[in-house]
């Protein structure tokens, strides 16, 4: 797929406020869809609202190291231990996004 050298102005679903995609970015996404073997979407969100928006997703216990995370289909807290953050780090994979009750239906 060729992406035309242009810059797109979208509305951002959080804020509202308007926001450009430049052709660099269209690029990475494209790029980043193929890698991925993923339908490819731009971003429907502003760049502050998109990094709030993981910021609410990943909430950091400092007392043993483990992460509690919210669940992106169902909302509810899970644990992610700091053993499982070791090996997904040695791996090169990004944090669970979804709890053990949701992982199955994906």
């Amino acid at each position: 797929m060729d992406v035309s050298p242009q810059i797109l102005v979208r509305q951002c679903l959080a804020c509202g406020e308007t926001f450009t995609i430049t052709h660099g970015e269209m690029q990475f996404f494209t790029e980043r869809a193929r890698e991925s073997e993923r339908a490819w979407v731009l971003p429907a969100r502003c760049l502050p609202c998109r990094q709030a928006r993981r910021r609410a997703n990943q909430v950091i216990v400092p007392d043993d190291g483990d992460v509690v995370l919210r669940c992106c289909d169902c909302g509810a807290s899970f644990d992610f231990r700091s053993r499982d953050r070791v090996y997904f780090a040695s791996q090169g994979y990004c944090y669970p996004r979804r709890c053990s009750n949701c992982r199955p239906r994906r």
